[in-house]
């Protein structure tokens, strides 16, 4: 994902010529690409990220289902009133 928003963001500053093709494109950034070091955090650290981000879905679930019940009411009562 990294290495693909590095991609698209030197094309954005137009790092590459827009009239070559994307075969060379896709040849040239392989070739760059080998030589980039991705820097990778301890395993401590990816894990805490993890916890973090599971937490952050659970909430967003929870929210989703408070909105669907709201919802589901919402529509209740306005068939209740037509």
């Amino acid at each position: 994902m990294f290495l693909w928003r590095l991609l698209n963001h030197m094309r954005e500053f137009r790092l590459f010529g827009t009239s070559t093709s994307q075969q060379i494109n896709f040849k040239m950034n392989a070739a760059m690409f080998r030589e980039v070091e991705v820097v990778v955090p301890p395993r401590e650290i990816q894990d805490g990220i993890v916890t973090h981000l599971r937490g952050l879905w659970k909430a967003q679930a929870a929210i989703r289902k408070r909105k669907d019940k709201t919802k589901s009411l919402s529509n209740k009562m306005i068939e209740g009133i037509v």
